[in-house]
């Protein structure tokens, strides 16, 4: 037992001293790609990530309406809700919204900036603008919710700080508009179905309940008026980063200097084995 004892003391010992003698091809292999690390984080496009936090507002379709007063309502394929706030945040995350902002701020040319240009006349717009949105949706933009808070996270990735802030707040601005507009374009339809509905019947019950109905829709009309952040508040506002986000070069260069001195150790050590081997 002790003589095994000194024995595997006395390997390590030798195992220790062969990998000492090869310190310069551990120095010299493990800089080699420190080296490497260094200038790749130096020819790299540097990415910066803005980042500003929302919330969905609470006052949309909050009117407490009686479940009567909903029944009555479906009778003339009216939806006012139940006094429920639906979530908006999958229209944010949606193919067309993001559509949209790229439509409409001509993003095209930038998110396919050095694109070959006959590969670029190749494709037809339709192409074009699903795959800019499709390179939006997975390389540029990232949205985290927290569950516990309600917060959204909204982060806009770019070589360009100051394109990306811009982003961020015109993203959040389209998504209120578009919400906002098309719960402003429903809600006057249905006061203009209701009106005529009310002026068409004569029994005092349903006349009461298309009154409060139409009362449901000018609330909605006198929010979606009077609020620009109508569907998504800011809590915390994107602002400029001082340190970009991609890469990191100190901690690349460590974590390459790292993983080769690893890897020379590794391959010194198959090397000793396949030579005792032989």
């Amino acid at each position: 037992m002790e003589s095994n004892l000194n024995n595997d003391e006395i390997d390590l010992i030798e195992l220790i001293g062969y990998l000492w003698s090869k310190k310069v091809f551990i120095v010299c292999f493990s800089g080699f790609f420190s080296v490497i690390a260094i200038i790749y984080s130096l020819m790299v496009t540097p990415l910066w990530d803005v980042t500003g936090s929302v919330r969905e507002t609470t006052v949309q379709n909050q009117m407490q309406i009686p479940s009567s007063i909903g029944a009555a309502a479906s009778l003339f394929g009216v939806d006012i809700g139940s006094g429920q706030a639906s979530s908006n945040l999958p229209f944010l995350q949606s193919r067309a919204v993001v559509e949209n902002f790229i439509i409409e701020n001509d993003l095209l040319p930038v998110l396919f900036e050095g694109l070959d240009e006959e590969v670029f006349a190749e494709l037809t717009q339709d192409q074009l603008i699903y795959a800019a949105v499709t390179e939006f949706l997975n390389e540029v933009l990232t949205i985290n919710q927290d569950l516990a808070s309600g917060l959204i996270e909204v982060i806009i990735r770019w070589k360009d700080p100051e394109i990306a802030y811009q982003w961020n707040l015109g993203l959040i601005e389209l998504a209120n508009r578009e919400i906002r507009d098309n719960d402003l374009r429903l809600a006057e339809n249905f006061y203009s179905y209701l009106n005529s509905e009310l002026s068409a019947t004569n029994s005092v019950e349903l006349r009461q309940s298309i009154a409060s109905m139409i009362e449901a829709q000018m609330q909605t009309i006198m929010l979606a008026n009077a609020d620009a952040e109508y569907a998504f508040t800011y809590i915390d506002p994107p602002r400029i980063p001082d340190m970009r986000a991609y890469p990191r070069r100190s901690l690349m260069v460590i974590l390459s200097f790292i993983a080769s001195l690893f890897v020379s150790v590794i391959v010194l050590l198959v090397f000793r084995a396949f030579k005792l081997q032989r």
